[in-house]
């Protein structure tokens, strides 16, 4: 609710009222105005002396500089949300009476008709001016103003906006003033003064025959496209070529083409949670949800062109230049969040790269390559957000059959730690080459997968539990969208292929528990007796002292005496970097790990290599 603050006088001079204004109005025409407009002022501060029948006015330039400022609110918005939730209106208030206006605004909760903007005019004519870049869904009006009637307000705007609602507001019981409510299809008609809690009632009508509305144009607008959506895709598919002679039917199936003058592609990767399935099935939606992301984000028309190629889905879009987000990408980037949660709330997993903005619809072969780029960058990110091209001098990475040697010597002098920095490394030189194809990826990781699990069958050893055949393994990994997700299927394989060789007994099979949850995360930093307690369902005392009363030893110490054990190792290894064993071994700190280093061996980690090598 919006609190407009009300005119403050000063007790002591009487005259900050419309006589007083009056008296102004005769030597200075800014107070004329002001005079004329008095009633609309939402809160100004004047300060008149009257000495010998003589006015003086305080700082004039000021005022006059005040009540031009505030001549021009005549919008009011209860919010300036950059992203709309859905069903969300705006609404125009048309009455000459300002004390009117400002008592719906105040009196109304317009939250909770899901009504984000307000606008109030004091005319029809001005009502008519504000609605060239304000577009209402909403028409409140007062049926008899100066100028522009209501009727004739709402005829005219009716026309402009099929859409919208009235609600007229009147004073008088004229019967042709109710005929021609009924003609416009007025959803009420309200007699004043005004009762708020009559006002709520047919607002919540209103609001409701809005959604309505809504939901069926959706609806309609879907089954229009569905009657040509096997020509609709096959001409999607064919703008995806550097030559498309089908222009006729283009314009035939797809009018507003003609009009649009800015084209992208948009490319959905998909990957289902469980089964296979066949995309087709989802073209219709995507051609429903491009229409409820227009009224989601009050985005500019927009027409949609979809069709699917394997486990990818094309979408190419055409929009209109004039107030558009295309050329920033920002309705764009809102679009394709818009799918990813639509798809992900039907258990559909999905990585969206975005093409270069064209201004043909000639053009969108080019749009279309860059996209199909964008794809195979986004599988080099961190995160699944939405992925835009970005042209980049990037060769592609170099592989050999030797690394796949290295890494299996590697494995064979059983050292976990430099197993997994070999991966970690592997990982991010392979991130600066975006350019490399991800099936050579893909190849080359399965290689190392394949040596690590016939290591592990020798010691008879399983790693993965869904997993028996490497067969298995690729059609696994082919479902995985980022490198990320390659690195720690890996780590995890080399993690469990030491864990089953090394595996302690204490006697105890609790503590046998604890110790080897401990040496699978040290390298953890997050490793806490909080983190141990929750593994083994116990509570922190009582772990505590079963550990001491069968170790000799506290799991804090155990931990530390470990996690140095490993930064021996660590360091007594050329290949392996002194700055980066502190975080091999579960340190965030470098500073903090020397420290504990040093207190623990006497040494720091520099001198340690240097008297070790």
């Amino acid at each position: 609710m919006c609190n407009l603050p009300e005119i403050e006088m000063n007790r002591k001079s009487r005259m900050v009222c419309p006589p007083a204004l009056s008296i102004l109005t005769k030597r200075m025409p800014f107070c004329r105005r002001l005079y004329r407009d008095f009633d609309c002022i939402s809160k100004l501060y004047l300060l008149f002396y009257i000495k010998n029948l003589k006015i003086v006015v305080i700082s004039l330039k000021i005022l006059s500089f005040i009540y031009d400022k505030l001549h021009k609110i005549r919008l009011l918005k209860l919010s300036f949300p950059v992203k709309r939730e859905k069903n969300m209106l705006k609404i125009l208030i048309v009455d000459d009476e300002a004390p009117t206006r400002m008592r719906i605004i105040k009196g109304i909760d317009w939250e909770e008709f899901n009504i984000s903007q307000i606008i109030q005019a004091e005319d029809g004519e001005e009502a008519l001016h504000l609605c060239d870049t304000f577009i209402p869904d909403i028409l409140l009006t007062d049926v008899r103003m100066p100028k522009t009637d209501g009727i004739e307000l709402a005829t005219r705007l009716t026309q402009r906006f099929p859409g919208i609602k009235t609600i007229f507001v009147s004073g008088y019981t004229d019967k042709e003033y109710f005929k021609s409510a009924i003609r416009l299809g007025a959803v009420s008609y309200i007699e004043k003064p005004v009762d708020l809690g009559e006002l709520k009632d047919v607002l919540a009508e209103t609001v409701n025959v809005l959604n309505n509305d809504r939901s069926t144009a959706h609806k309609v607008k879907a089954f229009e496209q569905s009657r040509n959506l096997q020509k609709l895709m096959e001409v999607a598919g064919e703008l995806c070529q550097p030559s498309f002679y089908n222009e006729h039917l283009l314009e035939e199936l797809v009018p507003e083409i003609r009009s649009a003058s800015l084209f992208v592609t948009i490319v959905a990767k998909i990957t289902f949670s469980s089964g296979s399935s066949d995309l087709s099935s989802f073209i219709p939606f995507m051609f429903q949800s491009i229409y409820e992301i227009s009224d989601v984000y009050d985005a500019p028309s927009l027409t949609p062109l979809c069709t699917c190629k394997g486990n990818h889905i094309i979408i190419h879009l055409a929009g209109q230049s004039t107030g558009s987000n295309f050329t920033d990408y920002k309705m764009i980037d809102q679009y394709c969040n818009f799918v990813i949660d639509k798809l992900s709330g039907s258990g559909i997993n999905s990585v969206v790269a975005v093409g270069s903005v064209v201004s043909s619809w000639k053009e969108l072969a080019r749009s279309y390559e860059t996209a199909v780029v964008a794809v195979q960058q986004s599988f080099y990110q961190e995160s699944d957000s939405v992925c835009y091209y970005k042209k980049t001098s990037a060769g592609t990475y170099q592989f050999t059959a030797e690394q796949v040697n290295l890494f299996s010597q590697t494995l064979k002098k059983q050292n976990r730690n430099h197993a997994l920095l070999y991966i970690h490394n592997l990982t991010g030189e392979i991130k600066q080459y975006q350019n490399t194809l991800v099936i050579n990826v893909l190849r080359h990781y399965y290689a190392l997968i394949c040596e690590l699990m016939r290591l592990a069958q020798d010691e008879q050893i399983t790693l993965y539990e869904k997993i028996g055949k490497e067969q298995d393994v690729w059609v696994h990994i082919q479902n995985f969208s980022f490198i990320t997700q390659l690195e720690d299927f890996l780590i995890q394989g080399i993690n469990q292929y030491y864990d089953s060789l090394n595996e302690g007994k204490y006697g105890n099979a609790t503590v046998d528990r604890i110790v080897k949850f401990i040496k699978n995360n040290y390298a953890n930093p997050d490793l806490s007796i909080t983190a141990i307690s929750e593994y083994t369902n116990l509570s922190p005392t009582y772990i505590c002292h079963l550990f001491k009363d069968t170790t000799e030893m506290t799991i804090n110490n155990f931990i530390l005496n470990y996690r140095m054990q490993k930064a021996q190792q660590l360091l007594k290894d050329p290949v392996c970097k002194v700055k980066d064993v502190g975080f091999l071994v579960g340190y965030r700190n470098g500073n903090y790990f020397s420290y504990q280093f040093k207190k623990f061996t006497g040494l720091s980690p520099s001198q340690f290599r240097e008297k070790t090598l």
